[in-house]
C-alpha cells in the first residue's frame, strides 16, 4: 500500500467517522493487534512443548538397538494327539515301519507293436 492509498483511506475514515473517533479506533485496533501477537506466541509455545515432551517420550520408551542380534531356536511343537478311534501305533508310526507304495499300473498289451 503506498503513501498514497494510506492518505486516502484516513480522508475516507474521518469523513465517515469524525476527527473525534479515529484516536479511539486506532488505540482498540493497536490493542487487538497486541492481543493476537500474544496469543499467537502463547500458542506456539505451547505447541513446541507439547511436540518436545511427544518426542522425548518416543526416545524414553524406544528400545535399546541391537547391533547383532542372536536368533532364537524355535519352539518346540506341541505333542500331536492321535485322531479317535485309531492307535498311537497309527497316529505315530516308528522308523521301521515299511512305507507302502500305490500299486503299480497294469502293463497293456498293446505296447506299440502293430
Amino acid at each position: 500500500m503506498g503513501m498514497g492509498e494510506i492518505i486516502l483511506v484516513i480522508i475516507v475514515a474521518i469523513m465517515i467517522w469524525g476527527p473525534g473517533k479515529i484516536p479511539e479506533m486506532a488505540r482498540t485496533a493497536g490493542k487487538f493487534v497486541n492481543t493476537l501477537k500474544h496469543t499467537s506466541a502463547n500458542l506456539t509455545a505451547q505447541i513446541t512443548k507439547e511436540l518436545e515432551e511427544a518426542e522425548q517420550g518416543k526416545r524414553d520408551h524406544s528400545p535399546n538397538p541391537v547391533v547383532n542380534p542372536v536368533p532364537q531356536p524355535p519352539a518346540p511343537l506341541p505333542p500331536t494327539t492321535p485322531a479317535s478311534g485309531s492307535s498311537v501305533a497309527e497316529a505315530n508310526p516308528s522308523p521301521n515301519t515299511p512305507v507302502l507304495s500305490p500299486p503299480a499300473a497294469p502293463k497293456s498289451e498293446n505296447s506299440g507293436e502293430d
